[in-house]
Order: C-alpha cells, then sequence, then structure tokens
C-alpha cells in the first residue's frame, strides 16, 4: 500500500457505491415502467372489447332490449285480453258471450304471469347493465392512473440516465454489477488495512516518542 493514499481509496469506495446504487435505481425504475406498460396494454385492449360484440356488455344490452320487445307485445295482447269485461270483443268486434268472457279471462292471466317474469329479467338485466358500466368507468380511471405512473417513471429513468453515472449504468449487465461489488469489497478491505497499518504505525511512533523521553531525561539525570 505503499503511496496509495487513503483518501484515494475513499474516494473510488464511493464512487462504486454511488454506480451500485444508481444502477439497482435504474433497474427498479426500468422494471415498475415495464409491468406498468403491461398492465396498461391488458387494460387497454380490455377496453377496445367492452362495447364489442362478445363483450358481457353488449351481450346484456342485446337481451334486455329482447325483453323489452316482447314486453311491449305481451302487454298489447294482455290489454285486448282484460278487455274480456267489456260486451264487446276488440278482436272480432262481435258480441261476448260467457264461454268467450271466459278464454279471455284465461289467457289474460296467463299473459300477467309471462309480463311479471319478463319485467324481473329487464330488471335483472339493468343490475348488470349498471354492474358492467360501473366497471368500465373503473377500468377507464385504472387507465388514466397508470399512464400519469408511467409517465412518473419515465420522467425517473430519463433523470437517472442524465445523473453523472447514468451513461455508465444503461447498459450494465448482471455480471457487471456483480464486478462492481466485488471490487467494491477489495477496496473496502484494503482501506481497513491500511487504517488499521496507520494505526500500528501511530502506536509503534508513540511509544518510539516515549523510549527517546525516557532515554533523554535518563541521560540528563
Amino acid at each position: 500500500y505503499i503511496g496509495e493514499r487513503v483518501e484515494d481509496i475513499q474516494a473510488t469506495i464511493d464512487e462504486h457505491i454511488a454506480i451500485i446504487d444508481t444502477l439497482n435505481k435504474f433497474r427498479s425504475v426500468t422494471e415498475n415502467k415495464t409491468n406498468c406498460i403491461n398492465n396498461l396494454t391488458q387494460l387497454n385492449t380490455k377496453i377496445k372489447v367492452y362495447d364489442g360484440p362478445s363483450s358481457p356488455l353488449t351481450t346484456y344490452k342485446m337481451l334486455r332490449d329482447k325483453d323489452v320487445s316482447e314486453l311491449i307485445n305481451l302487454t298489447s295482447q294482455q290489454l285486448l285480453a282484460l278487455s274480456a269485461n267489456s260486451d264487446v270483443c276488440p278482436v272480432c268486434s262481435g258480441h261476448l258471450d260467457e264461454e268467450h268472457k271466459q278464454k279471455c279471462k284465461s289467457n289474460s292471466e296467463v299473459l300477467a304471469t309471462k309480463v311479471d317474469k319478463l319485467k324481473k329479467s329487464i330488471s335483472e338485466y339493468d343490475r348488470k347493465i349498471s354492474d358492467e358500466e360501473k366497471l368500465k368507468i373503473t377500468i377507464t380511471n385504472k387507465i388514466s392512473d397508470l399512464t400519469q405512473e408511467l409517465q412518473t417513471y419515465l420522467n425517473q429513468e430519463n433523470e437517472i440516465i442524465r445523473s453523472p453515472y447514468g451513461p455508465r449504468i444503461v447498459n450494465m449487465t448482471d455480471t457487471d454489477l456483480l464486478n462492481f461489488q466485488t471490487h467494491l469489497k477489495a477496496f473496502k478491505e484494503k482501506l481497513a488495512d491500511i487504517v488499521n497499518n496507520n494505526q500500528k504505525i501511530e502506536h509503534l511512533e508513540r511509544l518510539y516518542d516515549a523510549q527517546v523521553e525516557s532515554c533523554t531525561n535518563y541521560k540528563n539525570q
């Protein structure tokens, strides 16, 4: 270690630590950026097909429209059947006998059951459609949040690249990182040895000074 200054070795250690820290930070930001991009890609793909022909939202709307159309048709038939309470049939415009009235009444009850069933089905589709639309809004908001998050990672990445050690760490591999860590350990051990040797020298110098002083006193006496 002759001729090596503690300050120079410490500066090399500080540089190695800074490079390793910068590289680890860069890798962390890059990993976060990659995950963010993957999540955004998946959500954007999902939102694009959300209103497509095979999406649950489109299917529920189609089935609801079908039930609504059938409900309108049955309601019209129901109104005709209920007219059995009058004296004139709205279908044939003829006089209603008792047998005709009973038949219309029976039809009315059957239609009423179908109408209730359709109303419940439509109500269930309304709920499902509402849930799907809320989910769509949630996905849209998540895309917005991830877009902002991605911009943060891009800014951090650019900031690291523009830092003093940025250009050196961009293309570093795991082997490079391991070498830096190995060198850092070696430099720290070297510094510890120098400090230890300096302490031994200082101790010997104090012993020497004490002996010189003792001999000088003895000579004077």
